[in-house]
């Protein structure tokens, strides 16, 4: 009878772990479309004729633009990636100089970053 309840345990364990394993992932793709929806908000805020061709500042400004408009997000809880912390922002140049926004999170997987989204370039050395 003991192999066989050290099978089921095995087995429940397994399950779990794989359970686990899809959480993740769910979060992962969550944590993608996020960022692409926050990018999404960010060029509506560019093209909008009150912002100057300017990106937003922060987040803030997404949710309560500067010139009075309504919101570029539908809750600021769009500014929080599925692990609960806030993504991260910044303007940054691209390689022709021109300014973009870059947003991402961060999350320890295995001992290892891994990055959703897309941080900006580092800066060239000289």
């Amino acid at each position: 009878m003991r192999p066989l309840c050290v099978a089921v345990v095995v087995v429940a364990a397994a399950g779990l772990a794989r359970g686990q394993d899809d959480v993740e992932k769910a979060k992962a793709e969550k944590a993608e479309r996020s960022v692409k929806s926050l990018l999404a908000a960010c060029e509506a805020y560019y093209v909008n004729p009150q912002s100057g061709n300017t990106y937003p500042r922060t987040f803030g400004d997404l949710l309560k633009p500067p010139f009075g408009n309504a919101s570029f997000l539908r809750d600021p809880t769009d500014i929080i990636d599925p692990w609960g912390k806030q993504y991260k922002y910044q303007i940054a140049p691209q390689a022709d100089g021109t300014p973009a926004p870059y947003i991402w999170s961060e999350r320890e997987v295995g001992g290892k970053t891994r990055v959703y989204g897309k941080k900006p370039p580092e800066p060239k050395k000289k």
